[in-house]
């Protein structure tokens, strides 16, 4: 896909053959202006004033690029950045940035080709990270002032190292807008600014979200679909030394999120109690842990949500398990801190519910005691598993 035929021809461009200063440098047609495609001719160059384009290329023969300075460049309302080297090739954007609107970083159906981000983004318009691009925003950037949604295509490895919030907006979309995979890699804590991620409608779309560092602050998971949709899927891949990664409650207060049919959320190198969605039970709706898949072995279990919202596989209560063969005592009851636990058998598992039958924790081994300090004051069902299967539960009051 081209865009700006018409304003190339009513423009025509200007290129920077020389020279590191754009003001200075040997312009074929004078100093840039707005509406006007630029192509970057030189291994590094200087916005030394404040300029407006259209579409910002370097030469199909060129190496890599950079563009500095501390002057803003703004790209026109579809406008685009092309790096279109024949060669592997970086473009370097460290110069203050600002989009006017929807805003292309490479070319739909182009090679793969490469862009590092490192200065400050300002702007309401979408960034587009067409087919095949690597994008870093790196250490050095500043995107807390852009106030835009973020659309991947297929092929695309958006990698984000700021340390700065990647968007100034809460709720703002980072979207899988291409059949195919796109894959997104946060790798700074904390930046994430109630951020979406979405699978946008359409065939066998897959967006790959990496988390590497822990985050606060994620907003939802939306998985769409149309009548032509086969399958889409949102993969998320928990880092090593990931331990917290907070997200909005999904369950939306009686109005949950809705993820359509065949879409799923896979959650890969799966652990218990690093998922939290809202710090509340309900964060997610029965529907929404049906379309959850992990993979580490689930015979026996369940997904479920304790009362604090964490995602946590727990044992599969059966009907068909005896109630009331496991002879157990606990004390004190009511309890401050360590409810003690009695037993001539062998215990399995130790479950304990809120009155409402939310799973508060679960706990293997030959358990004597449970810590109840950081539990709210009222009535809970504690349920002791032996290893034949069969189970009793007792009430007990937390002071």
């Amino acid at each position: 896909m081209m865009l700006f035929a018409t304003s190339l021809t009513t423009f025509g461009q200007t290129t920077l053959t020389v020279g590191p200063d754009w003001s200075s440098g040997s312009w074929s047609s004078g100093t840039p202006i707005a509406g006007q495609a630029t192509i970057i001719d030189v291994a590094t160059s200087n916005v030394d004033a404040d300029y407006t384009q259209s579409r910002l290329i370097n030469t199909a023969g060129a190496s890599d690029v950079t563009i500095n300075g501390v002057n803003k460049l703004t790209i026109d309302n579809n406008g685009t950045l092309e790096n279109i080297s024949s060669t592997p090739s970086i473009m370097t954007i460290n110069c203050n940035l600002r989009i006017g609107g929807t805003t292309q970083i490479g070319s739909l159906g182009a090679d793969a080709n490469n862009y590092v981000f490192g200065g400050n983004l300002q702007g309401g318009g979408t960034l587009e990270f067409m087919t095949n691009v690597n994008a870093t925003i790196g250490a050095t950037a500043d995107f807390s002032g852009y106030n835009g949604n973020y659309r991947v295509y297929k092929g695309t490895n958006l990698i984000f190292d700021t340390t700065n919030p990647i968007n100034g907006v809460t709720g703002k979309q980072i979207r899988q807008q291409e059949n195919g995979t796109g894959t997104v890699t946060i790798n700074s804590p904390n930046i994430c600014n109630s951020v979406q991620f979405w699978c946008n409608s359409g065939n066998n779309r897959f967006l790959n979200v990496v988390f590497n560092a822990n985050q606060d602050n994620i907003g939802k998971f939306i998985l769409l679909a149309n009548s032509n949709t086969t399958t889409n899927a949102i993969n998320v891949t928990i880092g090593p030394g990931v331990t917290s990664l907070q997200f909005e409650d999904h369950s939306g207060g009686g109005t949950p999120v809705v993820w359509a049919a065949n879409q799923t959320l896979n959650i890969i190198n799966f652990a218990d109690n690093v998922l939290n969605f809202g710090g509340v039970a309900t964060g997610l709706t029965e529907e929404q842990l049906a379309k959850i898949t992990v993979d580490v072995d689930t015979t026996g279990k369940e997904l479920t949500l304790t009362s604090s919202g964490d995602l946590v596989l727990a044992p599969t209560l059966s009907a068909k398990v005896p109630f009331s063969n496991v002879n157990f005592s606990i004390y004190p009851n009511p309890v401050d801190n360590i409810l003690n636990i009695e037993s001539e058998e062998q215990i399995a598992v130790i479950q304990i519910t809120d009155v409402l039958g939310k799973t508060i924790t679960t706990q293997k081994g030959k358990l004597k005691s449970v810590n109840t300090a950081n539990f709210a004051k009222g009535i809970y069902i504690l349920k002791v598993f032996a290893k034949n299967g069969a189970s009793t539960a007792k009430k007990f009051i937390k002071k």
